[in-house]
């Protein structure tokens, strides 16, 4: 399953790659995670590997993410690993101007094992959860105008 979605932030591309690429400001705008645990490499930088642990009502999530991109300034690329999930993430951030920047998100979902028909059943609920995130960020890069 691969989809696309984009959202416009009323802040600096300078200031949105600083604050989407800062690994310690992820529980500003990231529902439920509760905890980040560095593996290997440099925190926010490519190569590096983090467990991301989140925590939603009674369910209990632990994350892989491995930084796969960010040789290019305004991308970044990275693979989101769950027990029955691989999400591969390619974020693309442009300036529209001095005061605003376009986020695309193409996201690529691959399934794993017997649930493989059922998440696939579930796109919108992906592209609904894959949006709030997106909101989330846009509110929090906007509070710093």
């Amino acid at each position: 399953m691969r989809y696309s979605q984009s959202i416009v932030i009323n802040q600096s591309r300078a200031k949105v790659i600083e604050l989407y690429g800062d690994p310690s400001k992820l529980k500003e705008w990231q529902a439920g995670l509760k905890s980040i645990d560095l593996l290997s490499g440099e925190a926010g930088k490519e190569g590096a590997k983090t467990k991301l642990f989140y925590q939603r009502d009674d369910q209990a999530l632990e994350m892989l993410e491995t930084i796969t991109d960010r040789s290019t300034p305004g991308e970044f690329h990275a693979t989101y690993e769950t027990k029955d999930i691989v999400n591969i993430q390619e974020n693309y951030f442009r300036a529209i101007n001095d005061k605003q920047t376009e986020w695309v998100s193409i996201s690529t979902f691959k399934f794993k094992g017997v649930k493989k028909v059922i998440f696939n059943l579930m796109k919108s609920a992906f592209k609904e959860q894959s949006l709030k995130y997106m909101a989330a960020f846009k509110k929090y890069a906007e509070s710093f105008s």
